[in-house]
């Protein structure tokens, strides 16, 4: 609790940066004396008051002054300065030449964690009990040993409230506020706030949500047979309509359990993230691409860029991570992408600090399970599922493949443009999605006759 810290730490973090920033203001002036110099300012007089002392270089270059300003990063660049004639200022380039990525890398370290110590030390003095504080001891044989401190705002709600107080008004909005009341209690909403929910300007019949109720992610069904059943179910939903699709799991070791069981089922093609155009390679024309950890934008551009390519009679199956960099943000329109399913609930793993936000909001009266675990996992599926319509032409489904999304407690957060979603297993799944495709189809060519009539 901060009531338990020691409250002598706040006046140690201080001194440590009072002498932080007096060290980074030597370094300062230093280069700046030795940049003059070899300008050919030549010498200098006069003391510098630095801190508490002051010091003035001696005729042999090693300095003067009391013991806090003879320190190594203060007084490197200056005790160097020995000579005056060109000879001496050659030699003194050379040494500065050697040395100038070692010094400014050493002060670029010291002052990013000048900004650290000081970030910490300005939420240190403003905890209260919407903070949690806690510390995770480090390895003694990896780390050195010793422990991290946490200040960890489990509730920002006071101090966006703060932030609100200056201005005239605030507007949050999002797709996925759901469900409200928790983002505008998180969010230092009050109960004479206004909320609203603008509901979609898409046609619902241009979306099948289904719910696949014969698999799960649940750790305790983590087994071969289930991963044989998701790469069948995913297998049938894709078969409904040739094109791109994209399944998110909970994690990557999930990820790699289900495409083992994929490839060997099915002969896929595993892509590299540019993909690959011959459906030759796979026995059922279909290219699998996966999503590799520590992506860097190249790769991510190239994994997309693999969305644009048409593929006719083939398909195209992006595996992915829930809550990763395709999990949000990426822009598929039409026929880009045209299936999403999602591999489980989103439920982060129990870890210490989710255990400590469940505990602090159940002392508060609240559900401290559905704010630790549901509501931020549910928020990454919605994201997720937001990734097929994007514009008012896109059709689409959304495959909820986890028994889990049946139970009420999840149900209450979907969406209402969603309607209730029909639940069945892989195959009858399947059914369902085969049947929206046709019924759209049909839909699309009796648009078209009576447009035609109508001209």
């Amino acid at each position: 609790l901060p009531g338990e810290l020691d409250p002598g730490l706040s006046t140690a973090l201080q001194r440590v940066r009072d002498r932080i920033r007096w060290i980074l203001e030597q370094d300062r002036r230093s280069e700046v004396l030795y940049t003059s110099f070899i300008s050919g300012a030549g010498e200098y007089e006069g003391e510098n008051k630095r801190g508490k002392g002051k010091t003035e270089p001696d005729t042999d270059g090693t300095g003067t002054g009391d013991a806090e300003t003879d320190a190594d990063t203060a007084d490197i660049n200056i005790t160097d300065i020995k000579g005056k004639d060109k000879k001496g200022k050659n030699k003194k380039e050379n040494n500065k030449t050697g040395n100038s990525r070692a010094d400014t890398g050493k002060t670029q370290e010291l002052l990013e964690f000048y900004f650290e110590i000081t970030r910490f030390h300005e939420v240190l003095e403003m905890l209260d009990e919407h903070y949690i504080v806690y510390s995770v001891n480090k390895p003694a044989r990896r780390e050195g040993g010793g422990f991290n401190l946490h200040l960890y705002c489990a509730d920002p709600s006071a101090r966006l409230q703060n932030c609100e107080a200056a201005s005239v008004s605030t507007i949050c909005f999002s797709a996925t506020f759901l469900p409200i009341q928790y983002y505008k209690g998180l969010l230092g909403g009050t109960g004479d706030d206004f909320e609203m929910y603008a509901r979609s300007s898409f046609a619902p019949d241009q979306r099948e949500v289904v719910i696949v109720k014969d698999v799960t992610s649940r750790y305790r069904d983590r087994r071969a047979d289930n991963y044989e059943r998701i790469a069948r179910g995913i297998r049938q939903i894709a078969a409904c309509r040739p094109g791109n699709y994209m399944v998110y799991f909970p994690s990557y070791a999930f990820l790699e359990n289900v495409q083992e069981a994929f490839t060997r089922f099915f002969g896929i093609a595993s892509g590299s993230a540019e993909g690959t155009d011959d459906p030759e390679e796979s026995r059922e024309g279909i290219t699998l691409l996966t999503q590799k950890p520590r992506m860097d934008d190249e790769e991510r551009v190239s994994f997309l860029k693999a969305f644009e390519n048409p593929r006719s009679g083939c398909s195209l199956i992006g595996f992915c991570v829930l809550g990763g960099m395709f999990g949000e943000g990426i822009d598929l329109r039409n026929d880009r992408l045209i299936g999403c399913l999602i591999v489980g609930t989103g439920i982060p793993p129990v870890e210490p600090r989710r255990e400590l936000l469940r505990e602090y909001f159940s002392s508060r009266g609240r559900n401290g399970y559905d704010y630790a675990y549901r509501f931020p996992g549910m928020n990454k599926v919605l994201q997720a599922a937001g990734r097929v319509i994007r514009t008012a032409e896109d059709a689409g489904v959304v495959a909820l493949m986890d028994e889990r999304f049946a139970e009420r407690e999840n149900r209450e957060l979907f969406p209402p443009e969603w309607g209730i979603p029909r639940e069945a297993d892989s195959g009858g799944a399947a059914v369902i999605v085969s049947s929206f495709w046709e019924n759209l189809s049909r839909g699309m060519k009796e648009e078209k006759f009576c447009k035609l009539v109508k001209d």
